[in-house]
């Protein structure tokens, strides 16, 4: 039998989210099985990461899902799960919540964005979605929120994770699986859930700065780099062990903020005269407490005993 290529197309929308045209149907892909599964060597992996998508694709791909977690439990893998809700490949709603929330609960983390979340569990808020997975078997839940950040749950952590300020943002397809790459590859470098949620917030914020869905993703040497150059020029917040405001930005000797210095970490200098201030973040429910203002008056004030010319 002949199959063929599966692809997509993708609007370019003027104030709205692109749009997404599937083409899918007889793609070679709907022919993955458990038999192809079963021909895989598992052997010295650590991780595997499924998504909804696929589940939704055929029987034979959802069963294909099925082998896949069975054959990482025998190897004692770490089972990451992407919900990637696309309703138009499901023949219904309620299928697709039985059978997204039933491959969830055989997963180690689970990755949902707040709305899909919110169709999938039926909850209201952050918490309760996550509980609702960490009650089915889940280690940790990351909730994708947005421009906010993300929030992270297991049964010793509790927080949300600011995410970065983007000036502009040019096209939003490609910042959940972004978002998955930052965390997943955290984790397998030996980071914690919080730090592979800084990751996974810095690799989103870039992805929607382009139009391509994967042209800005940095490798893990230029993600380090650019670490490597603000990590004396972050100010935090902390409400007991969770971070709730931050202030960033690099140091330069030219005074006035460019587009290029979001761009090129390396224009950092130690010992430039002026301190940029890239972004102020705060988590929504401390927001007009005066927090960012003490982090700014921080800033200025290391600013000046630095010798700086200013902000």
């Amino acid at each position: 039998r002949n199959y063929t290529t599966g692809f997509y197309f993708k609007t370019k929308e003027v104030n709205d989210d692109p749009k997404v045209h599937y083409f899918r149907k007889n793609a070679a892909v709907i022919t993955m099985n458990r038999d192809i599964i079963e021909e895989v060597d598992f052997e010295g992996a650590r991780f595997l990461h499924i998504t909804g998508i696929t589940a939704a694709l055929s029987a034979d791909t959802l069963d294909a899902l099925y082998a896949a977690i069975e054959k990482a439990r025998a190897n004692n893998m770490f089972i990451s799960f992407d919900p990637n809700i696309r309703k138009q490949l499901w023949k219904s709603e309620e299928c697709m919540v039985d059978t997204l929330n039933a491959l969830a609960s055989r997963c180690d983390l689970v990755l949902p964005g707040i709305k899909e979340g919110k169709t999938l569990t039926g909850k209201d808020t952050k918490e309760e979605i996550a509980d609702f997975y960490l009650k089915r078997g889940a280690k940790a839940v990351i909730i994708k929120l947005g421009e906010e950040g993300a929030y992270l749950k297991t049964e010793t952590e509790d927080k949300v994770i600011p995410g970065f300020v983007v000036k502009e943002v040019v096209d939003t397809v490609g910042a959940g699986d972004g978002f998955a790459t930052g965390v997943l590859s955290a984790l397998l470098d030996g980071e914690s859930y919080e730090q592979a949620c800084v990751r996974g917030n810095a690799i989103g914020a870039r992805m929607i700065t382009s139009k391509e869905d994967n042209e800005f993703l940095p490798t893990r040497e230029e993600l380090a780099e650019r670490l490597k150059y603000y990590a004396d020029h972050f100010w935090l917040m902390f409400d007991g062990d969770k971070l709730i405001s931050f202030v960033d930005g690099m140091v330069t000797d030219r005074a006035d903020l460019t587009d290029d210095m979001y761009e090129r970490a390396e224009m950092h200098d130690e010992n430039g005269a002026w301190q940029m201030i890239f972004g102020v973040n705060t988590v929504p429910e401390y927001r007009e407490k005066g927090y960012a203002g003490q982090l700014i008056k921080r800033a200025i004030e290391d600013a000046r005993a630095q010798g700086r010319k200013g902000l």
